[in-house]
C-alpha cells in the first residue's frame, strides 16, 4: 500500500496543477476537478492502508476492551479495598468508649447486681430451715440470720456449750456452709463471703467462709 500512497500523492499534486492550469488557460475545470477527487481518494486509501496505521488500528481495537476491562477491574479492586477499609473502621470504632466484652461497664455492673440478687433468692430457699439470708453488696457478704424456732434453740444451746458441737451436728452444718460458699463464688465469679450469725447476740459471727475457705468458726 505504500506505493499506492506514493503514486496517489504524486498524481494528486499533478492533478492540482492540471486543475489550476485548465482554469487559467482554458476556463474548464470539471475534468481536472474529477481527477483531483479521484487521486485524493486513492491517496487517502493508500495512507489508511499503510502497515503502521493498519497495525495501530488493529492494536487499538484489540487492546481497548482488555484495557477497559483492566481499568474496570482496577476500579473494582480499589472500590472493594475502600469498602473493606470502611467496614474494618466501622467495626473497630466504638462511640461509647466503655464497652468490655460487648457490654458497657454500666451494663456489666447491672448484670452482676442482678445475679447477686438472684443468688440471695436461691440462698433463702436453700437455707429456709435455718433462717433469712440478706446480702451486703459493698462487702460482698451473704448473711444467714437464724429465725426457725428449733434452729434458734439449738444454736443458743450450742453457744453456751461449744463442746457439744459434735453431738449437735455442727461439723455437718459447717461442711454444708463451706460448700455453699464455694458454689456462690464460682457462680458469681468473684470472692464472696457466707456468714452465719448468732440468733441472740447481734453482730456475733458463729461461722464465716470466703470462697470456700473458713475464716471464723466459734466452736474451734
Amino acid at each position: 500500500m505504500i506505493f499506492l500512497a506514493i503514486f496517489g500523492g504524486i498524481a494528486l499534486i499533478l492533478a492540482i496543477f492540471y486543475l489550476l492550469n485548465s482554469i487559467q488557460n482554458y476556463g474548464t475545470w470539471k475534468f481536472a476537478t474529477a481527477l483531483v477527487v479521484i487521486f485524493t481518494l486513492i491517496t487517502g486509501f493508500g495512507i489508511v492502508k499503510l502497515p503502521f496505521w493498519h497495525h495501530q488500528s488493529q492494536t487499538t481495537a484489540s487492546q481497548s476492551p482488555t484495557q477497559n476491562a483492566g481499568r474496570r477491574r482496577h476500579s473494582s479492586q480499589t472500590s472493594a479495598a475502600a469498602q473493606s477499609s470502611l467496614t474494618k473502621a466501622a467495626s473497630t470504632f466504638n462511640p461509647t468508649g466503655g464497652v468490655i466484652n460487648g457490654q458497657t461497664a454500666k451494663q456489666k455492673s447491672a448484670a452482676k447486681s442482678s445475679a447477686e440478687d438472684q443468688m440471695t433468692t436461691q440462698l433463702n430457699s436453700a437455707f429456709s430451715t435455718l433462717g433469712k439470708v440478706t446480702f451486703d453488696r459493698a462487702k460482698k457478704t451473704y448473711t444467714i440470720t437464724p429465725e426457725n424456732e428449733n434452729t434458734v434453740k439449738a444454736l443458743e444451746a450450742l453457744e453456751k456449750q461449744p463442746s457439744e458441737a459434735d453431738q449437735a451436728h455442727w461439723p455437718t452444718l459447717v461442711k454444708n456452709l463451706t460448700t455453699s460458699s464455694t458454689n456462690v463464688s464460682k457462680a458469681l465469679k468473684d470472692d464472696y463471703t457466707l456468714t452465719l450469725v448468732s440468733p441472740d447476740q447481734s453482730g456475733k459471727v458463729l461461722f464465716s467462709a470466703t470462697n470456700g475457705k473458713a475464716t471464723t468458726n466459734f466452736a474451734q
